[in-house]
């Protein structure tokens, strides 16, 4: 979009879906990121943060099948979980997550909450 910023933040608090998850297991298999990916991902992620924004929602990438490193059992479980800790959430005010690696971090710093620090660390490595 010509006049939209190059770059939109999601407005859901993934980190506390993540931190629901069994450390040892579940958390070690799940990758936090501020890309999509590939090209449409992307573009649906950024359409719907610069037109939708007063709505909150996130993108989960699922795994292939095929995939050696995840397994689908533990996939589906993962998934599940995050899902409906969002679901649960039901909140009204969404805070997103910064766009720039420096408030980000500034983010991190601030936090009180253990896990949360994890999952933004994880989240930067991805900046």
């Amino acid at each position: 979009i010509d006049e939209g910023p190059e770059k939109l933040g999601l407005n859901i608090d993934w980190a506390q879906a993540f931190c629901g998850l069994d450390y040892r297991s579940q958390k070690s298999m799940t990758i936090a990121s501020s890309n999509a990916d590939a090209y449409v991902c992307n573009e649906t992620m950024y359409n719907m943060s610069y037109f939708y924004s007063h709505i909150p929602f996130g993108f989960i990438h699922v795994p292939a099948h095929n995939c050696r490193r995840q397994r689908i059992p533990e996939s589906i479980q993962i998934i599940s979980h995050i899902v409906r800790e969002l679901v649960r959430e039901n909140r009204q005010h969404y805070t997103p997550y910064s766009t720039e690696r420096n408030e980000l971090q500034n983010q991190r710093n601030n936090s009180q909450d253990e896990c949360e620090r994890d999952f933004l660390r994880r989240l930067l490595t991805t900046y």
